[in-house]
């Protein structure tokens, strides 16, 4: 999570809610958000299938089924044993998504990298942050995230808030064997 990202986070953390995390991954991203609200009364809901991408269709241009797939919960957990306020929710979203339904948020981290998986979530979180609160998109205009974006696109096409682009990722990208 970058130096701009960040302070998305800290503004938002003073507003009423928890934070949470769709696509954890190894827990790079969620360490840091857990640092920030650690001496808070605020909760981090880190939300994972940790098997990698579930699925993908014809908008995704680059990820594949199963890529990210190299993780483990187990490391993950002991990488943020820390933190006693972080709460793992194992498994692919359409099953898990409800134990955090009745939740508001002030910080919404999206990792998911393709389009179902981020309109699925944009779907079920979008009313479940608060006002001031932020949803921060990590594949927003990543080149090998077409469907991301084009999620991100098409869910905020009819909202009022406006979609903020920062270009942060200046590399080129790799395919994860």
């Amino acid at each position: 999570m970058l130096f701009r990202s960040v302070q998305f986070l800290e503004h938002s953390i003073i507003y009423d809610g928890d934070c949470v995390e769709f696509g954890v991954y190894r827990g790079g991203s969620a360490k840091i958000i857990a640092e920030k609200i650690k001496n808070t009364t605020k909760n981090l809901y880190l939300l994972d299938s940790f098997c990698g991408i579930p699925k993908i269709n014809q908008y995704d241009n680059f990820w594949k089924v199963g890529d990210f797939a190299d993780c483990d919960l187990v490391k993950v957990k002991n990488f943020l044993s820390n933190y006693q306020n972080v709460f793992f929710i194992d498994g692919v979203f359409a099953n898990t998504i409800q134990k955090i339904k009745d939740k508001k948020f002030c910080f919404c981290h999206i990792d998911v990298d393709v389009y179902d998986s981020v309109l699925f979530v944009l779907d079920f979180i979008y009313d479940k942050v608060n006002s001031g609160g932020v949803i921060l998109f990590d594949d927003y205009g990543d080149f090998v995230s077409a469907g991301a974006k084009k999620a991100v696109d098409e869910f905020f096409y009819d909202k009022p808030e406006k979609i903020m682009y920062f270009s942060t990722k200046d590399r080129k990208s790799t395919r994860l064997n």
